[in-house]
């Protein structure tokens, strides 16, 4: 059997932590690093066979601490593991190395891309594209393969609402990955805050003065 051209793996998904591998014949991504635990981090990774020596790019989505935290930062670090994202999560990045360790990234491993412009991660193609969400984050569009074996998936999570400017990046998707803004029957009968619901309903999860769309509830 053909070794897949390319593969995606959630190991954590939630609003605890998030983390995902995407595996092409040549490489392997880690796609977020917000789980607040080293030894549930070490775990899920040690389980999926991944180590340091074997991840080539850490993708990052957003700067929310369920998508970008201290133990997946280190863990990069130590590994010498690139860290690909946007400035502002670059920003968070840098400031969380220097509370927690008391130094400076390691010139190299902060590496910003820009949404639109397209990054080769061995034979990983990696596109960026925004989505809205209530801080700059990006989805992303991966690509291993060629000719009749070229594969693309695309990754969008935190996506506040689906506009139709967001459809180009989606179409001849072989494989999509959504998390949703919120679940309304959920919502309603959370016991978040009223002003937490109100941000989570709206069209960007964001602090609004009148939800966007009614509030459940």
């Amino acid at each position: 059997m053909n070794e897949a051209v390319l593969t995606y793996q959630s190991l954590v998904s939630g609003s605890s932590g998030n983390l995902a591998l995407v595996t092409s014949r040549r490489a392997t991504i880690v796609l977020d690093l917000g789980i607040p635990v080293r030894r549930t981090l070490l775990q899920r990774l040690a389980d999926a066979g991944v180590g340091p020596g074997t991840v080539k790019a850490a993708l990052i989505t957003h700067e929310h601490s369920d998508h970008l935290g201290w133990w997946g930062l280190r863990w990069c670090v130590e590994g010498r593991v690139p860290v690909l994202a946007g400035r502002s999560a670059l920003l968070l990045a840098s400031k969380l190395h220097k509370a927690k360790a008391g130094s400076e990234v390691p010139a190299g491993l902060l590496q910003e891309v820009r949404a639109g412009a397209t990054y080769l991660v061995e034979d990983i193609e990696v596109t960026p594209f925004d989505l809205p969400h209530d801080v700059p984050t990006f989805g992303y569009v991966l690509r291993a393969g060629r000719g009749g074996d070229r594969r693309t998936l695309v990754v969008a999570t935190d996506l506040g609402c689906a506009r139709p400017e967001l459809l180009p990046w989606f179409v001849d998707a072989d494989a999509v990955v959504l998390e949703a803004n919120y679940d309304e029957e959920m919502l309603r009968h959370s016991p978040r805050h009223y002003a937490d619901r109100v941000r989570v309903a709206s069209d960007r999860g964001a602090p609004v003065e009148r939800p966007e769309r009614p509030l459940p509830g």
